[in-house]
């Protein structure tokens, strides 16, 4: 998912903006903030399963900002290490 969605939004950057670093960029930061929202959406119920804490009530705030924190570290930390490439 993280892939396709990637592909699709990096090519829409890179022809609307004609900026084919930027594409880059978009692509790759959806692709890893994708995946890691997947990784930390399976392993968040799991870690608090063994820890005796009800997944169902906890998962869902912790995922949600978690997610949230790593995506715009993800996109920002991205764009501020490849923003020497764009013009």
């Amino acid at each position: 998912m993280g892939l396709a969605c990637g592909l699709v939004v990096g090519t829409v950057a890179h022809l609307w903006r004609e900026e084919p670093f930027l594409g880059l960029i978009v692509a790759v930061s959806m692709f890893v903030a994708i995946t890691v929202a997947a990784i930390a959406g399976t392993l968040a119920p799991l870690t608090l399963k063994r820890l005796n804490i009800d997944p169902a009530v906890a998962a869902g705030p912790f995922v949600t900002t978690a997610n949230d924190i790593t995506g715009l570290l993800i996109y920002f930390g991205l764009a501020t290490l490849l923003l020497a490439l764009l013009k």
